[in-house]
């Protein structure tokens, strides 16, 4: 489990951080969703961290209920490899989490 929560309003709201808490997150992910699709966009670098917008498309595993929505990520990148992350409802909260926004 996370080892605080951001104020992303997802069920997958938190900070992950290591190898071992992101493989977690993701296979919650696709066990819950059949298909789920992930659109990033308009990266912005601050030092280790790394920005990214994001669209989400993804159809329920035996419900088939469909979902669309928008939020942010805070990736912290170190020697190439994503070694933990952040989930934020709005760019403009991931902005602010990376020290971009005052």
């Amino acid at each position: 489990m996370p080892s605080s929560i951001s104020p992303s309003r997802t069920p997958y709201r938190g900070r992950y951080v290591g190898h071992e808490q992101v493989r977690r997150v993701f296979e919650d992910v696709f066990e819950a969703w059949e298909n789920f699709e992930l659109s990033l966009e308009d990266p912005v670098e601050a030092g280790d961290q790394v920005v990214v917008s994001m669209l989400v498309r993804a159809s329920g595993r035996g419900s088939g209920v469909q979902l669309q929505g928008q939020g942010a990520n805070v990736f912290t990148v170190r020697n190439g490899k994503i070694v933990g992350f952040r989930l934020f409802q709005s760019r403009d909260q991931a902005l602010e989490a990376a020290g971009l926004l005052e």
